[in-house]
């Protein structure tokens, strides 16, 4: 989940990063699914999902891109700010590749 200002220069800037992500993903339409949440209207929804350990302020966030690794209902990673590998990263690690066996099937 892409969380962002909508005045964030930071936060379009790394627009070019999903789609470069469901270019490299294999079956990425059918694996990945992109939400965005503005903190201005869902202030309060956003900081509902984030990790109880997180001591994310979104109150004091500003300018900050924030992206929520969600898995299973559950937030399984946050990246901070525009940070294309830091997201490249956990998109590895949350959608493994697919085998042979499971491409075929898709």
């Amino acid at each position: 989940m892409d969380c962002h200002q909508e005045w964030c220069g930071p936060c379009a800037a790394i627009v070019p990063t999903f789609s470069r992500v469901f270019i490299d993903t294999s079956n990425a339409t059918s694996r990945i699914h992109l939400a965005t949440a503005s903190y201005d209207l869902h202030q309060e929804r956003i900081a509902g999902i984030l990790p109880t350990d997180s001591n994310i302020s979104l109150e004091k966030i500003g300018c900050v891109p924030l992206f929520l690794f969600i898995r299973f209902k559950q937030c399984v990673s946050v990246v901070q700010g525009a940070d294309a590998p830091g997201i490249t990263q956990q998109v590895a690690m949350n959608v493994p590749d697919l085998k042979k066996k499971d491409e075929d099937m898709m």
